[in-house]
């Protein structure tokens, strides 16, 4: 079974992709803008991959970061705050050490790690009738995981903003497709 499945609802609409990648290269690019398009913003910490889709042969670059969170009189970091996603990255990458330097930087070393790495990465549709990757990430084969997480949190916060849920299911179980995580006899 191919790992690029796209999972549609019943009423046929387009679907979200969930898939395994391999990281083939990481970046910081914390404080700047994305070349391609101005956002008007910039996060605290931001990491750019590029990334393989096996199955499909198909390179792809994204980028995953958020602000800490801050007291709003010193700015000092109180927390991770939507920086968390960054962590998620390397968590779901299986590494676990330290990411921060003494400034808050990311570390190059572990950065590096990143590279020949596995994580699961979502593909929803967005308002401009293309696709955008979702800045979540999971353990590779977290498929069902990581959609339930993506349609909750649209659900609940209406997040990501530019998700086109038109014709989306209130079924969030979707176990058919590449959701379905099978019994890896116990390999695992």
């Amino acid at each position: 079974m191919g790992l690029w499945e796209e999972t549609t609802t019943p009423s046929g609409s387009r679907g979200i992709f969930v898939n395994d990648v391999i990281i083939r290269r990481a970046k910081d690019v914390s404080g700047t803008e994305p070349e391609q398009y101005e956002r008007g913003f910039v996060f605290d910490l931001e990491v750019e991959i590029e990334y393989e889709i096996v199955e499909k042969g198909w390179n792809r670059t994204s980028r995953i970061g958020g602000n800490y969170k801050r007291d709003e009189q010193s700015g000092e970091i109180l927390s991770s705050g939507s920086a968390f996603k960054v962590e998620r990255l390397f968590e779901s990458a299986g590494i676990l050490d330290a990411l921060l330097d003494e400034n808050n930087n990311l570390k190059e070393d572990t950065l590096n790690k990143l590279v020949g790495k596995s994580v699961a990465l979502l593909k929803y549709p967005n308002n401009n009738g293309n696709y955008s990757d979702w800045d979540i990430t999971a353990r590779p084969g977290g498929w069902s995981y990581l959609k339930n997480q993506f349609i909750a949190a649209y659900k609940a916060r209406g997040y990501p903003k530019n998700y086109d849920a038109e014709g989306e299911s209130d079924d969030t179980s979707f176990d058919y497709g590449a959701n379905v995580e099978e019994d890896a006899g116990g390999l695992l």
